[in-house]
């Protein structure tokens, strides 16, 4: 007999083993659990260049909002150790760290994909967009793997169209 599982499980387990299975087969990331991560370790595991990208989120982030990060080993082996940022109580993303780069996932929902039309988005963007894991009658869930300031660039336009900033940053 199946266990019965709630819809945030259900979710969860989608995300991981369908939509990700792309992201999380085909970059190494840091999966022990019983081993919580040190920022010394977090910065030789994600590269110099990966690390002072997070480190521009991070600047970013918090120029921008109330900002809040949480080390967090959300959603099982899959994804394992991240930093949770979120504005106040409201979650804005996780920063997954991998070997040599690190991903943001962003969960836009519904009555936040009006922010996104409009807006002029790369050809990358576009495609992470039409590829995200759907959740609601519009929304998703987009992984955005950041290897370039480009790449930065997207994940902070899927970020904003979350929640819009509460004070303008400069880039």
């Amino acid at each position: 007999m199946k266990k019965a599982v709630s819809s945030l499980e259900t979710l969860i387990q989608c995300i991981a083993c369908d939509y990700n299975k792309e992201v999380t087969d085909i970059y190494e990331r840091m999966l022990n659990k019983q081993q919580i991560p040190d920022e010394a370790e977090i910065k030789v595991y994600v590269g110099k260049a990966a690390f002072t990208r997070m480190t521009a989120l991070e600047n970013i982030l918090s120029s921008e909002y109330d900002l809040k990060k949480e080390l967090r080993f959300p959603f099982g082996n899959h994804y394992g150790w991240g930093m949770k940022y979120s504005h106040k109580t409201m979650h804005l993303c996780y920063a997954f760290f991998e070997k040599d780069a690190f991903t943001v996932m962003v969960q836009v929902g519904d009555r936040q994909v009006s922010a996104l039309i409009g807006e002029r988005m790369s050809k990358q963007a576009k495609r992470l967009w039409n590829e995200r894991y759907p959740c609601g009658d519009n929304g998703g869930w987009v992984n955005v793997r950041i290897l370039s300031d480009l790449d930065l660039k997207d994940a902070l336009l899927f970020i904003h169209a979350k929640k819009k900033p509460t004070s303008i940053s400069i880039n």
